[in-house]
């Protein structure tokens, strides 16, 4: 019940009381003035059924009023309370201050507390957790690099690798639930630095071929197409047999690990201490100019009908921003990252918000983070508000359905643009109805044990 409906409830039942008390003292006055003309008993008699009258609607209107007062008006539906709980339906501060799609202030600090709780005891992961993982991913890729810069297969293709690069979450101090997965750079210098030119999508500036008019001639013709361009199905090939090979190693050595290739990275599945699981992903990357170019499949490529892949998916490679990001991320690496991995672990726990990917969430935060300056300072008492500041600005990008990678200014590189319209309004519509208000509460006690 809003504080209007219940102050015209208080207003009307004043004037019902007033209007009773009036009555009652005209209703004196005639008795009186009728029993000094001598009709005593009648006088008596109707005086006594007015009392009687007059004192039974007084009570009525005084328990009119304690009526409204607890419960509201009759007419009123349980929209007016909203989803509060039982002690607050009993009482009168939450039917005066609580309205649908707000909050009050109790329910704020519940859910404050609430917050804090779920990335204590669920999102953040441990130091030490961490630190355990991380060492088994470095000796496994130390390892893995070592192999792969021996194998014949590579020098018979004319190439090499740099140090492996760890990127992503993981290092960024985003990663949420467990130490679990991993992102890995690899590095391969072009052997020739001349003739490669780097041709963007012009529908899509986030995929490109490279191409070398003249072919590089370090490296063998087979890993081009005919029209000179560096085919990425058969790089990612070519890595895939030597670590293909690097497990079957590994694993007559005892170590429990294995090669997913079905994903858009090469995926090193290992179990380490204590039955614990972890992936590594391992990307390609080559470097043209400026740009960081991966091994990284077309989105069209997910379609079941192959007819429907672009048809030149098999050459395309994506532009890469992870250093460029993990730069940005470390510049702002402050408590306001709290905000963005609570709306990770959502995701995994929703199916409305993993519409998204959590990359479009990683995008979001670094926009909305860096409006706010360098300045900005973080109250942990704050943790609330400034989730709810995300989650709005979130929302505007998906009412937008615009957003583009982070260092990308080509508006044609809209990471939402795939998304079909109903999709994004339901989503709109689910934080707007759901993460917003208190139903929050709610969706913290979902917890999945792993991310994935």
């Amino acid at each position: 019940m809003t504080v209007q409906q219940l102050t015209q409830n208080l207003q009307l039942t004043l004037h019902a009381i007033v209007i009773t008390v009036a009555l009652l003292f005209t209703h004196r006055r005639k008795m009186t003035e009728r029993k000094g003309k001598g009709d005593d008993k009648k006088s008596e008699e109707e005086g006594g059924f007015s009392w009687l009258g007059a004192g039974a609607a007084l009570v009525g209107g005084v328990a009119l009023y304690y009526v409204v007062k607890k419960f509201g008006n009759p007419s009123s539906t349980s929209r007016d309370y909203g989803e509060a709980d039982s002690s607050n339906r009993n009482s009168i501060q939450s039917a005066i201050t609580f309205e649908p799609g707000k909050v009050t202030k109790n329910n704020d600090d519940t859910i404050q507390r609430k917050l804090q709780s779920y990335f204590n005891e669920y999102v953040q992961v441990s130091d030490a957790s961490m630190k355990e993982a991380r060492k088994v991913m470095e000796n496994i890729i130390g390892e893995a690099g070592k192999f792969i810069r021996e194998h014949k297969s590579l020098e018979t293709a004319n190439l090499s690798i740099d140090a492996l690069i760890p990127t992503g979450s993981s290092t960024d101090g985003l990663k949420v639930i467990q130490a679990d997965e991993f992102d890995v750079l690899m590095p391969i210098p072009l052997s020739s630095k001349t003739g490669w030119s780097v041709k963007f999508l012009s529908d899509d500036p986030s995929f490109a071929k490279l191409s070398n008019e003249s072919y590089d001639h370090k490296i063998p013709t087979k890993y081009f197409d005919d029209y000179c361009n560096l085919s990425s199905v058969k790089i990612k090939g070519l890595f895939q047999g030597i670590l293909q090979k690097f497990v079957n190693e590994k694993n007559k050595a005892g170590d429990g690990i294995a090669l997913k290739t079905g994903g858009p990275a090469l995926t090193l599945l290992i179990s380490h201490s204590d039955d614990k699981r972890m992936s590594v992903d391992i990307v390609p990357c080559v470097k043209i100019d400026d740009f960081s170019m991966v091994l990284k499949p077309h989105p069209s490529t997910k379609e079941p009908d192959k007819a429907l892949h672009h048809p030149d998916a098999a050459v395309l490679w994506m532009k890469s921003y992870s250093m460029e990001e993990k730069e940005e991320i470390a510049k702002h690496y402050d408590d306001f990252t709290k905000c963005l991995m609570i709306m990770k672990c959502l995701r995994v726990n929703n199916a409305q918000l993993a519409t998204i990917s959590s990359y479009v969430l990683k995008t979001a935060y670094l926009y909305w983070r860096g409006n706010m300056g360098a300045s900005a300072v973080w109250d942990e008492d704050e943790l609330l508000v400034n989730f709810r500041n995300f989650a709005e600005f979130l929302k505007g990008k998906i009412d937008d359905e615009k957003l583009c990678p982070f260092f990308e200014c080509n508006p044609k590189a809209n990471l939402l643009k795939r998304q079909k319209k109903a999709a994004l309004t339901n989503l709109s519509d689910f934080i707007a109805g759901n993460i917003l208000t208190h139903e929050l509460s709610g969706y913290l006690a979902d917890k999945k044990p792993g991310y994935i």
